[in-house]
């Protein structure tokens, strides 16, 4: 049987929709494609971020330690410091006469 024109007119806009259905199907699945490496790639540099933090935060809390135990051993050697002004003042006025105010006695040499 002869096809009309009118069939084989419909037929092809049939094909034409079975075609930009493929195209469209195509270009979804490729932007997905697309959209899908993005996010790996996206995870893969949040992961790398989250990484590199956690180590910084690790060394700044060894350095925090380290600092901590240095300012406590200074704060010790102050306060050794102080407790010796204070006891050789403390010792120096024992010796000291109180009648004069110019001259004190102290148990040290002095030198002309």
């Amino acid at each position: 049987m002869p096809q009309t024109h009118l069939q084989s007119l419909h037929w092809g806009k049939r094909d034409f929709g079975i075609a930009a259905a493929i195209i469209a199907g195509t270009a979804k699945a490729t932007t997905a494609a697309v959209a899908l490496t993005q996010t790996a790639t996206i995870a893969e540099t949040t992961n790398a971020i989250v990484s590199k933090s956690a180590e910084a935060l690790q060394a700044y809390e060894v350095l925090n330690q380290h600092l901590y135990q240095a300012i406590h051993i200074l704060q010790q050697h102050i306060d050794s410091l102080a407790e010796e002004l204070a006891l050789f003042r403390d010792m120096f006025l024992l010796a000291c006469n109180p009648r004069f105010h110019s001259t004190c006695l102290i148990p040290y040499q002095a030198h002309h």
